[in-house]
C-alpha cells in the first residue's frame, strides 16, 4: 500500500536571516518530512486526534513555544478549515502501517 500524506503541508520557515522575531526567537528549526510524519503519528495514536491536548502537555512543559507548538496551532487551525482533514489522517497513519492502532 502506498503511503501519502494528506494534501496540507504544514508552514515552512525560512532560512534567510530575516526571519520574523517570534519564529527566530523561539530557536524554530526547519521541519522535515520525516518530523511531520512522526507529529501524526503521535497525534493520533497517544492524542487520538486532539492538537489541543498535545499542545496543553507541551505549554505545562514549558515548550509553548516550540516547533511541536506551532505545528499544532497550524494544523489545529487546518483542522477547523476542512472538518474532512482529520479522518484523512487518520486513515493514512492507519495505512502506513508503522504504529499500528491497538484496538
Amino acid at each position: 500500500m502506498e503511503y501519502k500524506i494528506p494534501t496540507v503541508s504544514p508552514p515552512r520557515v525560512a532560512t534567510a536571516t530575516r526571519a520574523p522575531a517570534d519564529i527566530a526567537e523561539a530557536g524554530c528549526t526547519t521541519p522535515s518530512p520525516l518530523t511531520d510524519f512522526l507529529r501524526y503519528h503521535v497525534l493520533i495514536r497517544v492524542f487520538d486526534g486532539r492538537p489541543r491536548a498535545w499542545l496543553d502537555i507541551l505549554r505545562k512543559d514549558g515548550r509553548g513555544r516550540s516547533a511541536d507548538a506551532r505545528f499544532l496551532l497550524w494544523l489545529d487551525e487546518q483542522l477547523h478549515a476542512d472538518p474532512t482533514l482529520l479522518g484523512r489522517i487518520r486513515e493514512t497513519v492507519d495505512a502506513s502501517g508503522v504504529w499500528p492502532c491497538a484496538d
